[in-house]
C-alpha cells in the first residue's frame, strides 16, 4: 500500500512537468497499472488531457498527443533542394560530407529517391554484415522509440531498395567511400 502511494506521488510530481492539470485519480491509476507496472518488453500508452504516457525500454514519456502520433507523408525527392515535411514541421536535406553519409556518385544515377516513412516487409544491409535485416531489427537495435519510426523517413531507390534511414544508419552498398564526396541525409527543424 505504501509504495503504490509512494508511486502515485511520484508519478504525479514527474507529470506536473509536462502538464497544466494533473490526471484524475482513476487515469492515474491507469497510468500506474497500465504503463508503469507492464511487463517489460510491453509498450503501453495512456492518453489523457492533450498528452500520452507511454513506456519504451523501460523508460517513461511524457508527450504531447500531436507529436506521438504524428506522420511523415511518402514522397519523392532529387536531393538537390531541402524537402518540406510539413506533417513533421521539419526540412529533409543532404549535407555534403567527404566519407560520410551516401554515395554522392551513386545517388546522382537515381531519378528520384522515394522518402517512405514506416515501410513493411523491407529490409536493410548494415555495413559488415553479409544479409539483409528487416527494418524492425533496425528499430530494435538502434534503440530508435516506436511512436518515432513512423516519423522517420527511410530513403529507398525507386527500385524499393533501402539507401539509409535518416539519422539512423546508412545501407552497406550505398555507402560513401572514405575519399570520395558523400552526402548525409538530415532532417532540421523548420517551424
Amino acid at each position: 500500500q505504501a509504495d503504490a502511494l509512494v508511486q502515485a506521488a511520484l508519478l504525479r510530481h514527474w507529470l506536473n512537468d509536462f502538464v497544466t492539470q494533473l490526471p484524475t485519480e482513476k487515469k492515474l491509476n491507469d497510468i500506474l497499472s497500465s504503463v508503469v507496472n507492464a511487463k517489460g518488453d510491453a509498450t503501453p500508452s495512456v492518453y489523457f488531457s492533450d498528452v500520452v504516457v507511454t513506456r519504451y525500454r523501460d523508460k517513461l514519456y511524457c508527450l504531447r498527443e500531436e507529436v506521438f502520433s504524428r506522420k511523415g507523408q511518402d514522397c519523392t525527392w532529387t536531393c538537390e533542394q531541402p524537402l518540406m515535411l510539413p506533417e513533421l514541421k521539419r526540412t529533409l536535406m543532404m549535407q555534403e560530407k567527404v566519407g560520410e553519409g551516401v554515395s554522392r556518385e551513386k545517388v546522382s544515377t537515381l531519378p528520384f529517391i522515394k522518402v517512405v516513412f514506416a515501410p513493411q516487409g523491407v529490409a536493410i544491409k548494415l555495413a559488415g554484415e553479409s544479409f539483409h535485416r528487416k527494418l524492425s531489427h533496425c528499430w530494435q537495435r538502434f534503440a530508435i522509440p516506436f511512436w518515432r519510426r513512423a516519423q522517420t523517413p527511410v530513403l529507398m531507390t525507386p527500385e524499393g531498395e533501402v539507401i539509409a534511414i535518416v539519422g539512423v544508419v546508412i545501407a552497406a552498398d550505398w555507402q560513401a567511400d572514405a575519399t570520395k564526396q558523400g552526402l548525409v541525409p538530415v532532417l532540421e527543424k523548420c517551424f
